[in-house]
């Protein structure tokens, strides 16, 4: 009876006719088949924040916060989310690719950009404006993360947070 059997290793293997699930390969005598290798699809993300160390009090802080996928898979249902930070309030946003969602101009909370996949190797870039609203002498901490529905073997490249001086 011909069948498949899976090994520790996720390596499926055809097998023979005969005796039940004794595996065969095409390499040996006889061989009866194709070897299958399953593997999780995996996308490492990571994400990098530019922005001014100083601003003045009453200005605006503009974000450039890259996500790039290293692969080796496309990354699928990706969320770069930004909630906007203490001392300061949303002006805008905008993605290179995809959506995003956002509070109202003037108000605080929480900006998500999602992209619905970002192929290995390429770069999505999201733009956050924000209204500086603290005092001089404070700072203005911002972090955005990056997720996906495909699975990411480094996770701890997927934060990233910056500091603002006001002056």
């Amino acid at each position: 009876m011909a069948g498949l059997v899976q090994d520790g290793a996720r390596t499926l293997y055809g097998t023979g006719f005969g005796d039940g699930a004794q595996p065969c390969s095409v390499e040996g005598p006889g061989g009866c088949g194709v070897v299958f290798k399953l593997r999780t699809p995996t996308a490492d993300l990571s994400i990098h924040s530019v922005a001014p160390t100083v601003a003045a009090s009453g200005t605006t802080i503009t974000y450039v916060i890259e996500v790039m996928n290293n692969g080796p898979d496309a990354a699928s249902s990706v969320n770069i989310v930004d909630a906007i930070p203490a001392g300061a309030t949303f002006s805008s946003a905008s993605v290179s690719a995809g959506s995003c969602t956002a509070p109202a101009a003037g108000g605080t909370g929480t900006v998500t950009c999602s992209v619905p996949t970002l192929a290995s190797g390429s770069v999505v870039t999201e733009t956050l404006v924000i209204n500086v609203t603290a005092g001089m002498g404070s700072a203005i901490i911002d972090t955005a993360t990056v997720s996906s529905a495909t699975f990411d073997p480094s996770s701890g490249n997927n934060s990233a947070s910056i500091t603002t001086t006001i002056i």
